[in-house]
């Protein structure tokens, strides 16, 4: 499919069969790979839709743009997705969604930088929410990502909703295994950019807030890399409606 002279391209990426929007204008030129994540646990989501969404505002630029699926969502939709949240948050839901996103970031930049019309040497990440969490946990690890965007992103298990009940260990999971802190003294000269609102009622402002604080310690020798924007009308979805009223 193509709008004028852009490319929309549904693909299947890896062994793993990632889905994924490929979005470019193919004149030849090696393009900077931006990579774009959703959100996790909404079942209703259409990722479809929201592929379209996210890629086509960024039409104008010359990015060579992947949209792909969270693990668990979109096409590769779990069933009990919501009973995993709830009942085992961690081992049926995080680790999967978001640790299992975090790895296929680093997939989809292997399987897409022997791309001719990639610029090896420009690469970014972005995401919401727990697509955000998994964007910036992938930058931690991999020097290839140069710059990463993480909207209204939980960087540890108390800035979000938790599962009550059995899945008690979902706290200590969380700071050890996916706090994007622990991976903080790897991310600079990485640009970071942060972006939450502070009517957010699922995933508190205190976690940018907090995380940004947290990583300029490490980002003192390049401070112009890191960058925390906070729009006081915005809840947690991203819209032009809570932009404008800013």
């Amino acid at each position: 499919m193509s709008k004028g002279d852009l490319l929309l391209q549904k693909e299947y990426l890896g062994p793993s069969r990632i889905p994924a929007l490929l979005s470019y204008v193919p004149d030849g030129k090696r393009k900077p790979l931006v990579i774009l994540a959703p959100g996790g646990g909404n079942q209703n989501i259409d990722n479809s839709k929201e592929r379209f969404s996210q890629t086509l505002p960024l039409e104008e630029d010359d990015f060579f743009k992947v949209y792909v699926d969270l693990p668990l969502h979109g096409e590769r939709l779990a069933p009990d997705l919501g009973k995993r949240f709830w009942t085992d948050q961690v081992g049926l839901f995080l680790h999967p969604t978001v640790l299992g996103m975090a790895r296929e970031f680093i997939q989809v930049i292997d399987i897409l930088l022997q791309r001719e019309e990639v610029d090896s040497d420009r690469v970014g990440v972005c995401g919401w929410s727990l697509g955000g969490q998994a964007s910036l946990l992938a930058a931690g690890v991999d020097k290839r990502i140069k710059a990463a965007i993480g909207l209204s992103v939980p960087y540890d298990a108390e800035q979000g909703p938790r599962a009550p009940g059995p899945d008690s260990l979902a706290p200590l999971i969380m700071r050890t295994e996916m706090d994007i802190l622990n991976l903080a003294h790897n991310m600079c000269p990485t640009a970071v950019l942060l972006i939450h609102g502070a009517k957010d009622a699922w995933v508190s402002v205190r976690s940018s807030r907090e995380l940004y604080a947290a990583l300029k310690t490490y980002y003192a020798s390049c401070p112009d890399r890191l960058r925390y924007v906070e729009y006081p009308n915005m809840a947690h979805s991203i819209s032009q409606a809570a932009d404008d009223a800013c």
